[in-house]
């Protein structure tokens, strides 16, 4: 929900037609009720009209959506997705957007994490001086945890979908 509402005031900003976007990528960590398929960005792309059924819009246009769960850098990995296809030409428009949320819908006190929404549109731009100036990966070895979440399917029961287990590290401190 809260990924639509921002790619809705994306677009907007951008004075855009939805339809013009050919591509969705969906990147977040947790999801409602923790739905695994059909992807989120499926869901995503169907609530902002971005031509759900090419074959019933009849408009000549498709749009292809995917889910890309990376964590923290799932943003970057997105980016670097979206080069390679503005690179291309395949496309002119890329639509990005995240979300989480807790899966239970509620917002219990003692989750650790705000219930967000993001989105941004790239194109290709003619302008070298202007936009990402392309992109540069460097791996470090990280030796800590932080913090990590996951969902339990198996041990929770029949309301695992609703509960996940967040595991915070010894000596881990929160951004301020």
């Amino acid at each position: 929900e809260h990924a639509v509402i921002a790619a809705k005031q994306c677009i907007a900003t951008a004075k855009i037609k939805a339809e013009d976007i050919a591509l969705i990528i969906n990147n977040g960590i947790y999801r409602e009720r923790n739905i695994i398929e059909p992807a989120i960005a499926m869901l995503i792309q169907r609530e902002l009209g971005i031509n759900p059924d090419f074959v019933k819009a009849n408009n000549g246009k498709d749009a292809f959506g995917l889910d890309l769960m990376n964590g923290g850098i799932g943003a970057l990995n997105a980016m670097k997705i979206a080069d390679s296809f503005l690179q291309s030409d395949a496309v002119r428009y890329v639509l990005i957007v995240g979300g989480d949320s807790h899966p239970s819908s509620s917002s219990p006190a003692d989750f650790p994490y705000t219930t967000v929404g993001s989105a941004f549109l790239l194109s290709k731009n003619i302008d070298a001086a202007r936009g990402f100036q392309g992109f540069a990966f460097q791996s470090e070895c990280f030796a800590g945890e932080g913090r990590r979440g996951y969902v339990e399917f198996k041990n929770m029961g029949t309301d695992g979908r609703n509960r996940m287990t967040i595991k915070t590290a010894p000596g881990f401190a929160a951004a301020a």
